[in-house]
């Protein structure tokens, strides 16, 4: 009778293992990283980009962009925000993307910018409750992961074997 019970600890012990470990697998390898991808906003810093002939656009990354600071690359002068528009959510090639459009009558167009914004990248989860949602996941997934091993380990008896 022994042997049989034996053979069981060793059972439920491998299976809360083996699914730890496919557990924490797809938590560090899938769940994280997704999530952080559609809650986290990207940043550029000084990406160099060649303005757009007066009323032309060119595109900038993310789905859309704030607190956008152009500085002209010859001059070291930053450019008044006169000088050009941003179109967010614009779609281009199929593609959401974020668009810099030159004013009529700019005093920069065609010259050489430096440019620094922050973006929503494609993807961002643009709710504030949703990417709550998104977050709390996480926390519920590693409460999962532990669980499993708590109720196998526990179903298994294990206080008996260890004296308690």
């Amino acid at each position: 009778m022994a042997k049989t019970e034996n053979m069981g600890f060793i059972g439920i012990i491998l299976m809360a293992f083996i699914s730890i470990i496919v557990a924490l697998a797809l938590f560090n390898g899938g769940i994280t990283s997704n999530v952080a991808g559609t809650t986290t906003l990207g940043t550029t810093v000084n990406d160099t980009v060649t303005s757009a002939a007066s009323g032309s656009a060119i595109s900038l990354d993310g789905k859309y962009v704030s607190d956008l600071i152009a500085t002209n690359i010859s001059s070291g002068a930053t450019i008044p925000s006169t000088n050009y528009t941003i179109q967010n959510n614009q779609v281009v090639n199929g593609v959401l993307t974020a668009r810099l459009l030159s004013n009529d009558g700019t005093e920069y167009p065609g010259q050489s910018w430096n440019v620094s914004y922050i973006y929503q990248p494609e993807g961002y989860i643009t709710s504030s409750g949703g990417r709550s949602i998104a977050s709390i996941i996480i926390v519920l997934t590693a409460l999962a992961i532990a669980s499993i091993g708590l109720i196998l380990v526990g179903k298994s008896k294990i206080q008996e074997i260890v004296g308690k």
